[in-house]
C-alpha cells in the first residue's frame, strides 16, 4: 500500500479515527519500539497538518516520529532537507547490498552528544591532571603540534581477532576524531611478542576498514623501543627506576611488600639494566620497575621484563620488551594524542600514566575512561575463545557463533548494524551487560529494509501437481516475475524471474496429515495457497516411503476464488538449487557463563547442544544464484534472514552454504493479541478519502439544543435568563468544564473504571526495551526502588514529562517484554498485564501508585525543587475514580491487600507459562507509604543541599497537615 503525500490531509471517518488511535495505544510506534516505514508513510499522510489533541494516542505518535533521533534517514527521508537525501539515499548496485549508511554525524552526535571533552589544548583543566612547573610550554608546543585538532588512537594487541566490545572502542576512537574533525591513529600493542601474529595485524585493518573507519596512519608500539629503550636508562638515572629481582608470585596479591631492591643504587640498576638487554638474566629472573610514588594498595609498575621470543617485526634484536603500563602514555605522548581513551578498568593506571609523563618531562595527554561492552551467553577473551577453538567447539575465530567481529561479519551481520548498534548503546563509564536479543532487534529492523525477499525450503517436501498443464504452464519453461521487496517496505521495483514446475517444494512442517484445531496449512481434507501464484493445493494421494513416511504430495490446483479461499499460504520452490543451511543460536546456555555461581564446572561445561542445526538438504529459489556473491543477504520468505558463507560455499561438494543471520521475530502468546493493530492501522489509513484532520470532530457540524439557565441579567451574547441555547457537542474524549479537558491514551486489555474517568489522564510511555536500555547503560539503580523520580534522573524524560500539563507519571509498555531480563523494584502509574509478567518473570517486583500533580513535580526535577526552598509535599490519596484501580492485586496497586498481590502473582504466572523466581530478591524490597513522596524522606521536611541538612516542620498546624491520619484525597477530574 503505497500513501500519496496529500497538502489537505486525509479524510477519515470518527470512527476509523477512533480505531487508529486506539490502535496506537498498543506501541509507541506501528512496527515496535522503533519506527519503520509503515510509521513513514502514515506520518507523511498527515502532511504538514498535525493531529489534533482529541486523538492523543495519533498526536503522541506524531510528535515521537516527528523528534525521533535514532532512526536511519535512509529508511526515513527528512521531507525538509535535500542535502540527507542525497547523502543517504540507497544506493543498490547489486542483490542484497545497500550502500546506506546512517550518517555520521548524527551517530556520533548521538554517542557524544551529551558528553563534555576537554577542547585541545586544555589538559590541565580535567579532573585529576597533573601539572608541572613545564605544563604550560608543554601544552603550547602540543597545540601548535596538532594545529589545534582533536588525535585519538586505537591501540589494540596483534595476539586474536577483535571482538564486539572492540567495536565500540573503535567506533569511540575514530568517531570523537571525526566528529570534531580530527585523525585517529591505529597503533599495534606488539609489545608482547608469546602470542603476537602478523595475520592478526591484517585482521586487526580489516575490521576497522569493514566498520567503516580509515586511520590516519598505522603505527606499531615497535616501531618506538629505541626511543623508550633510551627513556628507560633516562628513569634510572633519575632515580626513578631500579632492577627487581621478585618473581611474579611475590608481587601479586593485595596490597604485597614494597620490593627489597627498591632502594638499589642508581649505577648498579643501570648496570643491570644493560645486562638485561643483552641476555645475561633468565626470562623471570629480572624486571625494570618504576618507583611511583606508592598508593593503597598499589605497587611499582614493571617497565621491562625479559622475554627470549623473535617479534613478528623487530625478529631477534631485543629480548627485552616494554610492558603496556610503560608503552601506552609514552606513545600517546610521541604521537601527540589528545584524548587518550580507554576502557574502565585501565582507570586505576591513570595516576602511573600521568606520573611517567612527567617525569620524563613530556607532554601528557588526559585520559578518559568508558565502560566496556559485555554481552550475555557468550566469552570474547582471547585466551577463552582460543581454548573454545581448541577443543572443537568452534571451527574458528570467525565461527558465527561468536562475537569477534569477523564472526559477525561472516554470519551476514552487516557493519552500519554493529555502528548503530554502538551508537544506540551511547558512552557511559558504568558497566553493564546486553542480551543478544537486543542486538538481533537492530539486525531485524536494518535487514527488514535492506535484504531481498526470496524463497527457500528448510526440509523439503515434494508436491507433484497433477493438473499444470490444464492451467495453462508449460514444463520446465514457465516462470512467474515477483518483487524482491513488499512496496511497504521498499520502493524497489527490483524483481526475480522465479520458476513454477509441475513438481514444487514445500516445507515438510506445512504438511499434516491429523491437523490440530487452529492448523492452518495443508492436511488431507484441507487446501492450501502458494504464494506468489494464486494457486491453492487439495491432496488427491500420498506417496510414502517403505518406513510410511510421506516422500511426494499428489495434488490439485485450482485458482484462488471466493469459492476457493484457502486458510493460509505458503512458500516453495521449484527448479531449485539444492544447499546447506545452518542455523546458529546462543553458544551457552547459561546468561554468565563465566560465572562460577551459575556454571561451576567452568564455561567449557556450558555449552548449548542445539548452538548449530545444519541442514544438508535444504532448497534455494535458482534466480538468486547467478548473479549471488559472498555475503549477499536475503530474507528466505518466513524463515529468516540469510547470507552466502564467504568461507565454505562451492566447496569439494560443489554446494553453496547459507548461514542464518538472524531468525524472523517470534511472537509471544501475549503479543498476539495485538499483532493486527499495525496492519489495521494502515488499512485505515489506506482507506480514508481526504479531510483535514484539524476540521474532524464528534459528529461535526451538528447542533445540539441544551438548555442552560445564567445569572440574571444578559450575558455578553445577549442571551436572557432561561433562553434555549445552541451550542456544539465537545470534541470526541472531551468533557465540559471551565474549558476542554482531554480524555487520554486507553490501553487495551486493561479493564475500565468508573466511566473511563481515569483515562482522561496522559500517561507517559516508557518501554520495557527502554527501561532495559537505562538498567544495561548502568543509569539506574536495580538495587533500589527504582520510581518515577529515578527515572526523572536519567534524563529519559527530559521534555516529555510535564506534571504542570496534568500529566500523571508513568505507563509502563509491554514493547520488548521477550529481552527484559533483569530483575527490578519498580514502581510506575500505569502498566499492562504483560509488563507485569515480563517484569515478575525476570525476578522482579512492581508496584502501580498514584501521585498528585505536587509530589508528582517534586519527583520529576528534585534538585529543583528541594532549591526552590518548599517542603516535601504530601502525597494525596487517588480520586474516588482511581481507586479501584489502585487497590487492584491484578494490577498491583499500592492499596491493594498484599496477600492477594501474591495470590495474582502465582495467578498471573500460570497463565502466561513461566516460574516464579524464589529466595530473597537482588534489591532492597522498598515500599513508601501511601503519603510518603520520597523514600527516606518524610513530608513536610525541607531540604537544603548547600548546608546538607533536613529541617523538620515545628509549628503543630503544620505538624498535623503534613503528618496527620486523615487522608488528603485529589481532586477528581470531570
Amino acid at each position: 500500500m503505497t500513501q500519496q503525500r496529500n497538502p489537505n490531509g486525509m479524510k477519515m471517518t470518527n470512527k476509523e479515527l477512533t480505531e487508529l488511535n486506539d490502535c496506537l495505544s498498543k506501541f509507541a510506534y506501528l512496527r515496535g519500539f522503533l519506527p519503520s516505514q509503515d510509521d513513514q508513510r502514515l506520518f507523511e499522510s498527515f502532511s504538514s497538518t498535525p493531529p489534533q489533541k482529541e486523538y492523543l494516542n495519533i498526536a503522541r505518535w506524531y510528535n515521537h516520529v516527528q523528534t525521533y533521533e535514532d532512526v536511519e534517514r535512509s529508511t526515513w527521508p527528512d521531507k525538509s532537507s535535500n542535502i540527507v537525501k542525497e547523502e543517504t539515499a540507497p544506493k543498490k548496485d547489486r542483490v542484497g547490498e545497500d550502500s546506506t549508511k546512517m550518517t555520521t554525524q548524527k551517530r556520533f552526535a548521538e554517542m557524544f552528544g551529551h558528553l563534555h571533552f576537554h577542547e585541545v589544548g586544555q589538559n590541565d583543566t580535567t579532573e585529576g591532571y597533573v601539572r608541572t612547573e613545564n605544563t604550560e610550554r608543554l601544552l603550547r608546543e602540543h597545540v601548535k603540534a596538532v594545529g589545534g585538532k582533536v588525535v585519538t588512537r586505537f591501540p589494540p594487541e596483534p595476539n586474536g581477532i577483535l571482538h564486539i566490545g572492540h567495536a565500540k572502542a573503535i567506533n569511540i576512537d575514530f568517531g570523537l576524531a571525526k566528529a570534531r574533525g580530527g585523525i585517529c591513529y591505529l597503533r599495534l600493542d606488539d609489545t608482547n611478542p608469546e602470542k603476537e601474529e602478523e595475520r592478526f595485524v591484517q585482521e586487526i585493518v580489516d575490521m576497522v576498514n569493514w566498520l567503516g573507519y580509515s586511520p590516519y596512519k598505522i603505527t606499531h608500539s615497535s616501531d618506538y623501543f629505541d626511543q623508550l629503550y633510551s627513556w628507560a636508562l633516562t628513569l634510572i638515572r633519575k632515580n626513578l627506576a631500579y632492577v627487581c629481582h621478585q618473581s611474579t608470585d611475590e608481587m601479586r596479591g593485595f596490597n604485597p611488600p614494597p620490593s627489597p631492591w627498591r632502594d638499589r643504587p642508581m649505577e648498579e640498576s643501570l648496570r643491570l639494566f644493560q645486562a638485561m638487554k643483552n641476555g645475561a638474566f633468565d626470562e623471570g629472573q629480572a624486571t625494570l620497575r618504576l618507583k611511583l610514588t606508592l598508593e593503597d594498595s598499589k605497587q611499582d609498575p614493571v617497565a621491562y621484563r625479559v622475554k627470549y621470543l623473535p617479534h613478528h617485526r623487530t625478529g631477534d634484536k631485543w629480548c627485552i620488551y616494554p610492558t603496556y603500563d610503560y608503552t601506552h602514555c609514552l606513545c600517546d605522548s610521541l604521537e601527540n594524542v589528545t584524548h587518550s581513551l580507554c576502557t574502565k578498568e585501565f582507570q586505576a593506571r591513570r595516576s602511573s600514566y600521568y606520573w611517567l609523563c612527567n617525569a620524563l618531562d613530556l607532554y601528557c595527554p588526559v585520559q578518559w575512561e568508558f565502560a566496556r561492552l559485555n554481552v550475555n551467553y557468550t566469552v570474547v577473551s582471547k585466551r577463552k575463545l582460543l581454548k573454545l577453538i581448541q577443543a572443537g567447539i568452534v571451527d574458528d575465530w570467525d565461527d558465527p557463533r561468536l562475537f569477534t567481529l569477523t564472526a559477525l561479519r561472516r554470519r551476514g551481520v552487516p557493519s552500519e548494524t554493529v555502528n548503530k548498534f554502538i551508537a544506540h548503546l551511547g558512552l557511559t563509564v558504568a558497566q553493564s551487560s546486553i542480551d543478544p536479543a537486543m542486538f538481533d532487534a537492530f539486525l531485524r529492523d536494518y535487514l527488514n529494509v535492506t535484504a531481498p525477499r526470496t524463497m527457500a525450503v528448510l526440509e523439503p517436501l515434494r508436491l507433484r501437481i497433477t493438473n499444470y498443464r490444464e492451467l495453462g504452464f508449460i514444463p520446465a519453461k514457465s516462470t512467474l516475475r515477483v518483487k524482491q521487496f513488499p512496496s511497504s517496505i521498499n520502493e524497489s521495483t527490483d524483481e526475480w524471474e522465479i520458476a513454477f514446475d509441475e513438481f514444487v517444494y514445500i516445507e515438510q512442517a506445512d504438511f499434516r496429515e491429523v491437523a490440530e484445531k487452529s492448523y492452518r496449512r495443508l492436511t488431507l481434507e484441507q487446501p492450501v495457497g502458494l504464494r506468489h501464484v494464486n494457486l491453492a493445493v487439495k491432496i488427491d494421494k500420498v506417496e510414502r516411503d517403505e518406513h510410511g513416511n510421506p516422500i511426494e504430495l499428489v495434488v490439485t490446483a485450482n485458482p484462488v476464488s471466493s469459492e476457493c479461499k484457502p486458510k493460509a499460504f505458503i512458500h516453495w520452490v521449484a527448479r531449485p538449487v539444492l544447499c546447506e543451511v545452518r542455523l546458529y543460536d546462543k553458544l551457552f546456555v547459561h546468561k554468565n557463563p563465566e560465572d562460577p555461581a551459575e556454571v561451576p564446572g567452568g564455561f567449557l561445561t556450558d555449552i548449548n547442544p542445539n548452538s548449530l542445526h545444519v541442514l544438508s538438504n535444504a532448497m534455494v529459489d535458482g534466480s538468486i544464484i547467478r548473479t549471488i556473491r559472498p555475503l549477499d543477504r536475503f530474507q528466505y520468505e518466513r524463515n529468516g534472514f540469510f547470507c552466502l558463507d564467504p568461507n565454505d560455499s562451492r566447496s569439494s561438494e560443489k554446494k553453496f552454504v547459507f548461514n542464518r543471520i538472524v531468525s524472523l521475530p517470534v511472537k509471544t502468546p501475549l503479543q498476539k493479541a495485538v499483532t493486527s493493530a499495525a496492519e489495521r492501522a494502515l488499512d485505515i489509513v489506506g482507506n480514508a478519502s481526504r479531510v483535514r484532520l484539524q476540521d474532524l470532530r464528534d459528529n461535526p457540524g451538528a447542533r445540539t439544543v441544551g438548555r442552560q439557565v445564567r445569572a440574571k441579567g444578559h450575558n455578553q451574547a445577549g442571551h436572557t435568563i432561561g433562553e434555549l441555547q445552541h451550542a456544539s457537542k465537545p470534541p470526541l474524549g472531551w468533557v465540559w468544564g471551565d474549558y476542554y479537558k482531554p480524555w487520554q491514551r486507553s490501553f487495551d486489555g486493561d479493564r475500565r473504571f468508573n466511566g473511563d474517568i481515569n483515562l482522561r489522564r496522559e500517561y507517559i510511555p516508557i518501554s520495557l526495551v527502554e527501561l532495559q536500555r537505562l538498567i544495561d547503560l548502568g543509569w539506574l539503580d536495580t538495587s533500589r526502588l527504582v520510581d518515577i523520580a529515578a527515572i526523572c534522573a536519567t534524563k529519559l524524560l527530559e521534555q516529555k514529562f510535564k506534571p504542570e500539563l496534568r500529566q500523571f507519571g508513568i505507563h509502563l509498555t509491554d514493547e520488548g517484554e521477550e529481552i527484559f531480563s533483569t530483575p527490578i523494584n519498580l514502581e510506575v502509574q500505569w502498566a499492562s498485564c504483560t509488563a507485569i509478567a515480563a517484569i515478575e518473570r525476570a525476578g522482579g517486583r512492581i508496584r502501580t501508585a498514584y501521585y498528585d500533580t505536587e509530589s508528582l513535580k517534586a519527583m520529576s526535577d528534585a534538585e529543583k525543587w528541594f532549591r526552590t526552598g518548599k517542603p516535601i509535599p504530601r502525597r494525596k490519596h487517588p480520586p474516588y475514580s482511581l481507586m479501584e484501580y489502585y487497590m487492584d492485586p491484578d494490577y498491583r496497586g499500592y492499596l491493594a491487600n498484599p496477600e492477594d498481590i501474591e495470590t495474582s502473582r502465582v495467578r498471573l504466572a500460570d497463565i502466561v507459562g513461566y516460574t516464579l523466581v524464589t529466595g530473597p530478591p537482588p534489591f532492597e524490597n522498598e515500599q513508601k507509604r501511601p503519603d510518603q513522596v520520597f523514600l527516606g524522606l518524610e513530608p513536610g521536611q525541607l531540604v537544603s543541599l548547600e548546608d546538607e541538612k533536613v529541617f523538620e516542620p515545628t509549628h503543630p498546624t503544620l505538624v498535623e497537615y503534613y503528618r496527620g491520619e486523615e487522608q488528603q484525597v485529589a481532586d477528581t477530574i470531570r
